[in-house]
């Protein structure tokens, strides 16, 4: 009896590992099959704006955030929106799990969990609307420095004639100052957000 439950055990736990990998498998394939459709098309329709865009809107928007469009925006949605996603509905059912089985155990979880999602939802909103403008300024700040050593290259022959190398540098100088600040506001808020959700957390764990 001890070798046949043993083997049945194994048996079982052998179907469920395969079940799960398969289903993980075919998750990741269509997850990441519909992110890459999803980025083609932004693609895509990023280069039929631009190519169909007057001349007028080159003279005014500086070619760093043009650049910036089909580079750095197109890395963000190729690699990090779709990690972000994943981690976010991954994070997402495992607290769910996490609140089903604490409220089983320990009914006062129940009490306390509305305010700690109040707090939370709170939290998230005040940084989310912070970190677009903090993410809208660096992005502005690195163009405008990309299109500043741009212009100093072409011209390099005229800056020299006139003797300007020192004004020059200057500029680019106060440019990377005012991205680097962006920069480091963005990780101030990062740290913000996230010693305010550890909070919230070993709260909640406390609680539990």
């Amino acid at each position: 009896r001890r070798i046949t439950t043993g083997a049945g055990f194994l048996i079982i736990y052998s179907l469920l590992g395969v079940a799960a990998a398969s289903f993980s498998f075919i998750r990741a394939r269509l997850f990441f099959r519909n992110c890459f459709s999803s980025a083609t098309k932004l693609h895509n329709n990023v280069c039929t704006r631009l190519l169909s865009a007057p001349l007028s809107y080159f003279d005014t928007v500086p070619h760093g955030i043009a650049s910036s469009a089909l580079s750095k925006d197109q890395d963000v949605v190729d690699r990090q929106v779709p990690e972000s996603v994943d981690l976010l509905l991954s994070s997402t059912l495992r607290l769910v799990a996490v609140c089903a089985f604490n409220s089983v155990l320990s009914p006062v979880f129940l009490l306390i969990l509305p305010f700690m999602g109040v707090l939370f939802r709170r939290i998230s909103i005040h940084y989310l609307s912070v970190s677009a403008e903090v993410r809208r300024m660096e992005n502005r700040s690195q163009s405008n420095s990309l299109s500043l050593l741009k212009e100093a290259v072409q011209g390099s022959m005229s800056i020299r004639a006139m003797r300007l190398q020192e004004m020059v540098q200057s500029e680019y100088c106060k440019s990377l100052d005012v991205a680097n600040t962006a920069l480091n506001l963005n990780n101030v808020l990062s740290r913000w957000v996230g010693l305010r959700l550890e909070t919230v957390s070993i709260t909640l764990v406390s609680c539990a």
